[in-house]
């Protein structure tokens, strides 16, 4: 599922797809969201606090930067 404003690289599905074949016991998979202009992660996937709320790991990290 994509929002309508969604901006994706040529190959997103293709590297997906691979992803998922590669790790057949992993039943979800989310993309690396950036924020606009592309250098700063908005998430790198979905997080689950102690309390039961949900955030985005790795929001405003670097592009590229080790976790």
């Amino acid at each position: 599922m994509l929002n309508v404003d969604t901006t994706v690289e040529p190959d997103w599905l293709a590297r997906l797809v691979e992803a998922a074949d590669a790790q057949p016991d992993v039943h979800i998979l989310q993309s690396t969201v950036l924020l606009g202009g592309g250098e700063r992660l908005q998430t790198d996937g979905n997080r689950l606090h102690d309390l039961g709320y949900g955030y985005c790991g790795g929001y405003g990290r670097a592009r590229g930067a080790a976790c």
